[in-house]
């Protein structure tokens, strides 16, 4: 009987409602002695041995995507040719140029067990992202 007090649902208890949670405390951080931008900029120059840029000089590619044609580094690839692509996450695998706008290509992988695709910008081309080499025919 659940309305044995004046009305008042009392539930039994259940898995849900038998151990109530605590009220979590507001908690705000003491941010008093956190470092300022300019000590943490020192303190990654005193790490990386005191060198003005973070980046190391990366070499650009040049790049031209125009009518299902790619001309990366001097050689022309065109749309559906067989590749080797290469980027970080992926590795280096054997790719046919699926599609080639003036943004964006796309490869796939031509390996049958694989379905690994690479949509590369112009500018994962230019910087190096993504790499792109002829296939040798053995």
């Amino acid at each position: 009987e659940l309305f044995s007090r004046g009305g008042v649902l009392i539930e039994p208890p259940t898995y849900f409602n038998a151990t109530p949670k605590p009220a979590t405390p507001n908690l705000t951080p003491d941010t008093r002695y956190l470092l300022t931008d300019s000590e943490i900029a020192e303190d990654v120059r005193a790490f990386s041995g005191d060198q003005s840029s973070p980046h190391k000089i990366q070499r650009l590619f040049e790049v031209v995507l125009m009518k299902q044609r790619l001309t990366y580094d001097g050689k022309v690839y065109k749309q559906g040719e067989e590749v080797h692509v290469e980027n970080l996450e992926y590795g280096k695998f054997p790719a046919k140029m699926d599609c080639i706008t003036d943004t964006v290509v796309s490869f796939k992988s031509t390996l049958p067990w694989d379905t690994r695709q690479i949509h590369a910008s112009y500018s994962d081309l230019t910087e190096g992202r993504v790499q792109i080499a002829k296939k040798r025919n053995n």
